[in-house]
């Protein structure tokens, strides 16, 4: 007997750096993905199962995100971007995560497969989805105790690479 699969519907809202790179772990015939550019408007599709957001954090960003949600209606959404700390709980919706990407610029998709990926959720629900979903993708994972500890080690994690690099920069001078 040959059981037919059914294929997952991907978002990816944001399509600079980070949004290209999240597209490329999904290119394989395990997923029907589709791409919002934050200009675009013309987009519909329906039965959404995960939405990636890759846009960059702004004053707001949450009303942003909360518009997307209430559109496609994900099943999950996960949140790439570098946001400040307490922005995912503020979204107040079931079956969110924050996952920030990390790595090197501009081969980010090479640090995807690469570099550990840290989620942050706040309900269980969340976090067994965003654990599943990444296991099915072959991304390496480690779970952050919620989404603000996740969202503040990635603020202090670029604070710090900021610093030794203005070191690094500084002792060059000497």
């Amino acid at each position: 007997m040959i059981f037919k699969f059914k294929k997952e519907n991907i978002l990816i809202v944001g399509y600079g750096e980070i949004g290209k790179s999240i597209f490329k772990l999904y290119n394989s015939k395990k997923y029907n993905v589709y791409v919002k550019d934050i200009e675009d408007c013309s987009l519909t599709v329906d039965n959404i199962d995960v939405m990636n957001i890759c846009i960059p954090y702004s004053e707001n960003f949450i009303d942003i995100v909360k518009k997307y949600i209430n559109l496609y209606r994900p099943k999950l959404t996960i949140i790439h971007s570098t946001v400040l700390p307490g922005t995912t709980k503020k979204i107040k919706t079931s079956n969110i995560a924050y996952s920030p990407v990390i790595g090197t610029h501009p081969d980010l998709f090479d640090s995807l497969k690469t570099f550990t990926k840290f989620i942050g959720a706040d309900s269980k629900s969340s976090l067994k989805l965003v654990r599943r979903h990444f296991k099915y993708l072959k991304i390496k994972y480690k779970v952050f105790k919620n989404s603000k500890t996740g969202e503040t080690s990635k603020i202090l994690s670029t604070l710090y690479y900021g610093m030794c690099i203005s070191f690094h920069n500084d002792v060059d001078i000497l």
